[in-house]
């Protein structure tokens, strides 16, 4: 069950149109991380949802997530 205090919240937020701006701000900064993931990746192939600030990366063989994610670790450290 949603809190009352909670409910009461999103209730005021959406009659003000307050939860109009903050979609707003949201869709900006998720459309500002795409133009950064673009840049970055230059020609690398990588998939996203137009609604999501995250981002798939296919990994050739031998890679595996785990294995690419330490290799990235050990690089950042090193």
């Amino acid at each position: 069950m949603t809190a009352p205090l909670m409910a009461e919240v999103v209730s005021r937020w959406i009659e003000s149109g307050e939860m109009d701006r903050l979609n707003a701000l949201q869709r900006t900064r998720i459309d500002a991380e795409h133009g950064i993931a673009r840049q970055s990746l230059g020609g690398v192939a990588y998939r996203q949802a137009p609604t999501s600030s995250h981002l798939w990366l296919p990994l050739p063989e031998p890679w595996r997530a785990a294995e690419f994610a330490a290799a990235l670790r050990q690089k950042a450290c090193s």
